[in-house]
């Protein structure tokens, strides 16, 4: 029975331009997926990664879910080892009406 994994690509990871602020984006609601599932990258995400604006490239997206701060501690270590850029710490948030 074959695989059904897909090779892993390789990534590169985008280098920030500037220093930038704490960001509160909004999640759109998708009707064909039916999930909370579309994240618009706001201005200042744009400014600090010029790159996204290149038209002809690829790009993808790389996320670690963790399950304590334990296992988050031992990536961030690895990273810092292996010289591997600062990460974008993303966390899901519901709006309290």
């Amino acid at each position: 029975m074959p695989s059904l994994k897909k090779p892993q690509e390789e990534i590169i990871s985008l280098i920030p331009r500037t220093e930038g602020p704490k960001i509160i984006g909004k999640l759109m609601y998708s009707e064909s997926d039916q999930a909370w599932n579309t994240i618009r990258l706001r201005k200042e995400i744009l400014q600090r990664f010029p790159q996204l604006h290149e038209k002809r490239e690829s790009f993808r997206y790389k996320m670690n879910i963790y399950h304590n701060y334990e296992e988050l501690l031992i990536d961030l270590q690895e990273m810092k080892k292996n010289q591997e850029i600062v990460p974008i710490m993303m966390m899901l948030c519901k709006k309290r009406n």
